[in-house]
């Protein structure tokens, strides 16, 4: 799963400007379906709010997830700079998980170690965290940032908050 999302990236990366925002967006969108788990982070990332979702909201909720972390991904597909995409290697971890630890090496930064857990699910393997430099879970500082927004203004608020991100985004990749 890793190996063909970072093919994709590379692929975006060396097309990046004759793809623009918008086909940087649509040719990772797929890859990223493909990869996460995202039912379960858009849960997670919300922690007990989600039960306090209606089914409306949480559809809506799960979409907005999922463009926010392709939008995300696209903003960063700027163009290609000699990186490198590296796995090093997996393990085991807890609650039938294996961790697979990667590396993205560019010429012009430090190199960013990424760790992703993934877990079996019934579509095969998926991810259901990164862990940046190792440490950071991108899912527990998501909720707790959402959990924030959520506590003082609600579900339209969280919706708001990344609506603007995703359009700061989109203005930040031109």
């Amino acid at each position: 799963m890793i190996d063909n999302l970072y093919a994709v990236m590379l692929e975006t990366l060396h097309g990046a400007q004759k793809l623009g925002y918008a086909g940087r967006f649509a040719k990772l969108a797929p890859a990223i379906a493909a990869t996460f788990d995202l039912d379960f982070m858009a849960e997670k990332s919300v922690g007990k709010h989600w039960e306090s979702f209606s089914a409306e909201e949480r559809a809506a909720w799960r979409a907005l997830f999922e463009r926010n972390m392709v939008a995300s991904y696209a903003s960063r597909m700027g163009g290609f700079h000699g990186q490198e995409f590296r796995i090093s290697g997996s393990e085991p971890a807890s609650h039938a998980t294996i961790m697979i630890r990667t590396t993205i090496a560019d010429p012009k930064k430090d190199p960013i170690s990424i760790t992703y857990r993934m877990r079996e699910t019934p579509a095969g393997w998926r991810v259901i965290d990164l862990f940046l430099k190792g440490t950071v879970s991108e899912l527990a500082l998501r909720r707790s940032d959402y959990a924030g927004v959520l506590r003082s203004g609600g579900f339209a608020a969280l919706c708001k908050s990344l609506e603007d991100k995703i359009a700061e985004y989109e203005a930040a990749a031109g």
